[in-house]
């Protein structure tokens, strides 16, 4: 019993919907990580329809995260579950899953022209 492990059974699923699927493309795309909470916990998370070899699995919570400071909003926190991307092979398929997992989160501040400096990248899209 000292070496059981809440995070051992209790494992956020963050599986990617479709690569899931696929050989291969199933283990890279998987996120899943040990995970903390329950139902009645601030870090919120559990189970419907969970695996049966995996009771405990965390297949519910909040896959985004966001705090407002209404006095200051440059001071407003976020956090998105994987990453901004969900294309397996982008830098932010699974950039921010360490800070989510964990509670964590980033600020979003500056103008438009503040934050292109910083390196955000702008995707745009056009109809035809």
């Amino acid at each position: 019993m000292s070496q059981w492990k809440w995070g051992h059974e209790h494992i956020a699923l963050l599986q990617h919907t479709v690569y899931s699927h696929i050989p291969l493309l199933d283990r890279i795309s998987d996120l899943s990580m040990p995970s903390s909470g329950d139902f009645y916990t601030l870090d919120r998370g559990g189970g419907f329809e969970v695996p049966a070899d995996q009771p405990f699995a965390r297949t519910h919570g909040a896959g985004f995260r966001g705090i407002y400071d209404l006095s200051d909003p440059d001071n407003s926190r976020f956090v998105i579950t994987t990453g901004e991307s969900g294309h397996i092979f982008s830098p932010h398929y699974r950039d921010l899953a360490p800070l989510w997992i964990v509670g964590k989160s980033i600020t979003l501040s500056g103008s438009e022209d503040d934050l292109k400096r910083a390196g955000a990248q702008e995707l745009v899209f056009t109809p035809k």
